[in-house]
């Protein structure tokens, strides 16, 4: 996809969402996804990285592990979010409500501003029952619980939620000041490689990412006298 296409692409989506917050978290988290796209529209191009095998392809660090390419979570996930929003972009399922709704919750939690939106769909009376199986406590400082925090996946099932109070909860809502302050360079990589005419980094790209390739090049250069 040449630079041109790629920018109008994202001017076309950019045109979809919503150019102001409403009510609903549903909304708010389409209207958040203007920030990366609107960077991604203005930032410059940057050349195609190559990292070694032996460093994590998302973030450069050194990386010795055997069963993922990653040298962390987080960066499976932003490789994730990257490639699949490129991809989806160039298939237009972007223009979907629902794509952007999820392409924004990722680009927030990446952020380190929780999942405000996963936390929306939980029931009422399912969070009350929640609450009192841990004394409406918050896990952190064991003030009255309020709210919920992910612990490691999206899913909403109890064993994967913590109580926590306002104060406490990671999760915070969409253009959160705190969260825009702390999460800036997270958000220029995320703009930097969406918006890039060609993807930036060998995990970026849908049809030529081979996780197991890289692994295996990392193996070989590890074995025993140098082979």
């Amino acid at each position: 996809m040449g630079e041109f296409s790629q920018r109008e692409r994202l001017r076309s989506l950019l045109s979809t969402l919503p150019g102001d917050p409403e009510e609903s978290v549903e909304q708010q988290a389409r209207w958040f996804l203007r920030v990366p796209v609107d960077m991604a529209i203005a930032i410059s191009a940057v050349e195609v990285v190559f990292p070694e095998p032996s460093h994590c392809p998302n973030c450069d660090a050194v990386c010795d592990k055997r069963a993922t390419p990653y040298c962390s979570e987080r960066c499976k996930e932003m490789s994730s979010f990257v490639r699949q929003f490129r991809a989806t972009l160039f298939t237009e399922t972007i223009f979907l409500a629902e794509k952007q709704v999820a392409y924004g919750q990722i680009v927030w939690h990446l952020m380190g501003g929780g999942l405000p939106y996963r936390n929306s769909l939980i029931p009422a009376r399912a969070l009350a029952r929640f609450f009192e199986k841990h004394d409406g406590k918050c896990s952190a400082c064991g003030g009255a619980a309020t709210t919920v925090d992910h612990i490691k996946t999206f899913c909403n099932r109890p064993i994967n939620l913590r109580p926590m109070c306002d104060s406490c909860a990671v999760t915070r809502p969409f253009g959160d000041a705190a969260v825009m302050a702390q999460g800036a360079e997270v958000l220029k990589d995320v703009a930097q490689r969406i918006g890039n005419a060609v993807p930036i980094r060998c995990c970026d790209d849908q049809s030529t990412w081979d996780w197991r390739a890289h692994l295996k090049l990392r193996q070989s250069q590890n074995l025993p006298g140098g082979q």
